[in-house]
């Protein structure tokens, strides 16, 4: 079924107020309504259903067999293989911002799970919570996209996941791909959340997350800014054991690190980190 294009115009509520007084009109506004609503729908579901088959063609070809004998043929193939999954999923971005002038970040983020609505990455969603989507004002009305790519397995069974966090501006010319970090997270459990920037004209973020597999439970925390035309990485601690993130907020987060176990409970620690022009410092407690 081909999808329909409808052409609208504003209506205000005084007119329908004051001019719709037959029922009949009523019943036929409804009606108009629920149908738009629904070829709207029906489109979106077309939309997703075909860039779903063109997202299973790039993953099929990028999930290749590991080969101990040929290693670097493998990871160049998926190298070369991530980039063009990359590119198709900026693409669609892009042409979907550029369609309208109001774009709800969770329409973005629910076009993406549905292009990776497929059975290799069923099980790793509930590990990295992705994809998500969300706005920044600073410097610039800014998209972010933050989603993972799955490449298959590496040798010791921990599946090679790269994740992506993309800026999208909004230029005189439309809205365009910018720049992109995470990569120091593959094979990770990821998170992403807005804090309180240490410098000004700048947009920071804390990305946080554990490598799967590891029993050691290694904390890794990373502080990202992003100034309306690259992204740099200002930040790093890849080294906290045994620890999670307690708590969250703009200037400072709550770091737990376990310690031991003794007379049956286990002991740990608490440390506050607070947000610097520096990233981020711990606070000790005298």
């Amino acid at each position: 079924m081909a999808c329909l294009t409808f052409f609208s115009f504003p209506i205000s509520s005084r007119f329908c107020a004051d001019s719709v007084e037959d029922s009949n009109m009523k019943t036929f506004l409804t009606v108009t309504t629920l149908i738009l609503v629904f070829t709207s729908s029906l489109c979106l579901g077309q939309t997703c259903e075909v860039n779903r088959k063109q997202y299973a063609n790039i993953t099929n070809k990028l999930l290749v067999g590991w080969d101990k004998h040929n290693e670097d043929e493998v990871l160049a193939a998926r190298k070369s293989l991530t980039i063009e999954a990359a590119g198709f999923i900026r693409m669609n971005i892009v042409n979907s911002l550029n369609k309208s002038d109001r774009v709800d970040p969770q329409n973005i983020a629910n076009q993406l799970q549905c292009w990776q609505n497929l059975k290799e990455y069923q099980n790793w969603h509930s590990l990295i919570d992705l994809p998500k989507a969300f706005y920044v004002d600073v410097p610039y009305r800014t998209l972010v996209v933050a989603y993972f790519i799955y490449r298959g397995p590496v040798p010791a069974g921990i599946p090679d996941t790269l994740p992506f966090v993309d800026f999208f501006r909004k230029l005189p010319q439309g809205w365009k791909y910018i720049d992109s970090v995470g990569e120091d997270f593959k094979a990770s459990t990821f998170e992403i959340y807005p804090i309180t920037s240490g410098l000004p004209n700048q947009t920071w973020f804390l990305l946080s997350g554990h490598t799967l597999g590891d029993t050691g439970a290694g904390l890794k925390l990373e502080i990202i800014s992003f100034d309306g035309e690259h992204t740099k990485v200002l930040w790093q601690k890849f080294d906290l054991t045994k620890a999670i993130l307690k708590e969250i907020r703009p200037s400072y987060i709550i770091v737990s690190q376990y310690q031991g176990f003794a007379n049956g409970h286990d002991i740990n620690k608490e440390t506050r980190w607070d947000v610097t022009a520096s990233g981020l410092k711990p606070i000790v407690n005298n």
